[in-house]
C-alpha cells in the first residue's frame, strides 16, 4: 500500500512541474512578445520618419508630373488642331517642353526608388514583428536577419553610430529567426543607448561581424561606447538589471536575450567589455540541432 502510494504522489508530483514547466515556458514566450512589440513600439517614431521621407518626394514629384502631363497635354491639343507649327514652337518653348520631357524621366526614377524604399522597411518590419509559434525553427540566413534589423532601426541608429558589418559566408542555421531578430535587435539598441551618453560630436562606431568555425556560427555586436564597469558585468543579464534612467530600460532586454540565445537555442552569449574603449558581445549557435552535428 505504501508504495502506491508513493507512486501515485511522485506521478502527481510529476504532473504539477509539468504544469509548472508549461506556466513558465507560457510565460517567458509572453515576455518575448512583449519585448518584441515594446521594441517596435519604442521604433515606430523613427519607422515613421523613414516612411514618411520617401512619401513626401514621391507625393511632391507626383504633383510635379500632374503639371508636366496638363503642359504636354496643351501642346497635343494644339498639334490636333492644326495650328501653326511656329506658334506650337513658341508655346512649346514657354512651356519648357524640352525641359520637362527630359525631367518627367528623373521624377519617375525617384517616385520607383521611394516606393522601394517603402516596400524594402515594410517588407522588413513584417518579418521582424510576426508573431511566430515558439516551436516553428526552421533553416533562416542570419546574415538576412541583420540587414533587416538594421533597416527597421535606422532611424534610431543614423544620429549616433556609424553602423559596419562584415557578414561572413556562414550559411543558414536552425533556429527561430523572429527570437534571434530580436535578440540583434535589442544589442545594437543598447549599444546606441551606451554612445548616446558619451554626447559625442562625431557618430560612433558599431561593427557588426558573423563567421563561423565546424560547430559554431558567431555574432559580435561591438561598440566603441563607455565600456561595462567590472563591478557590474556578472549582473548585466539579470532579469530587471538596468543602468538605464527610469522609463528608458525595463531590464528585460538582455535576460530576454541571453534566455533565447542559452535555453532556446544551445548557444552562448559573452560579453567583453572595458571602461572607456566599449563593448562586444559575442552570441555564439550552434550550426546544427540542438547543438549537435545531426
Amino acid at each position: 500500500m505504501d508504495t502506491t502510494h508513493d507512486i501515485s504522489a511522485l506521478l502527481e508530483e510529476n504532473r504539477t512541474l509539468k504544469n509548472q514547466i508549461m506556466t513558465l515556458q507560457e510565460t517567458q514566450d509572453h515576455c518575448i512578445r512583449t519585448e518584441k512589440l515594446a521594441s517596435v513600439g519604442r521604433l515606430s517614431a523613427g519607422i515613421a520618419h523613414e516612411i514618411n521621407n520617401p512619401v513626401g518626394f514621391v507625393s511632391s514629384n507626383s504633383t510635379t508630373l500632374t503639371g508636366y502631363i496638363n503642359r504636354i497635354n496643351e501642346i497635343l491639343a494644339m498639334y490636333r488642331k492644326g495650328i501653326d507649327r511656329d506658334i506650337i514652337a513658341k508655346r512649346e518653348k514657354t512651356l519648357k517642353i524640352d525641359f520637362i520631357i527630359e525631367d518627367i524621366g528623373n521624377l519617375l526614377m525617384e517616385n520607383i526608388e521611394g516606393l522601394a524604399r517603402i516596400t524594402n522597411i515594410i517588407s522588413n518590419l513584417k518579418k521582424f514583428s510576426r508573431n511566430d509559434n515558439g516551436s516553428e525553427y526552421m533553416n533562416a540566413d542570419l546574415n538576412e536577419a541583420i540587414r533587416s534589423v538594421l533597416v527597421i532601426s535606422k532611424n534610431e541608429t543614423k544620429y549616433y553610430a556609424d553602423i559596419k558589418t562584415d557578414l561572413g559566408d556562414i550559411g543558414m542555421i536552425y533556429c527561430n529567426i523572429s527570437e534571434l531578430n530580436q535578440v540583434i535587435l535589442n544589442l545594437i539598441i543598447n549599444a546606441v543607448q551606451a554612445l548616446k551618453e558619451l554626447d559625442r560630436e562625431n557618430l560612433g562606431q558599431i561593427t557588426i561581424r558573423t563567421y563561423k568555425d565546424s560547430d559554431w556560427i558567431y555574432c559580435e555586436i561591438a561598440d566603441d561606447g563607455p565600456g561595462i564597469p567590472n563591478q557590474i558585468k556578472s549582473k548585466i543579464f539579470d532579469p530587471f538589471y538596468t543602468t538605464k534612467e527610469v522609463g528608458v530600460g525595463t531590464g528585460l532586454g538582455l535576460s530576454i536575450c541571453h534566455d533565447i540565445v542559452v535555453t532556446k537555442h544551445k548557444g552562448r552569449i559573452t560579453l567583453d567589455s572595458e571602461v572607456g574603449k566599449g563593448t562586444v558581445f559575442t552570441i555564439v549557435l550552434p550550426r546544427y540541432k540542438d547543438g549537435t552535428n545531426e
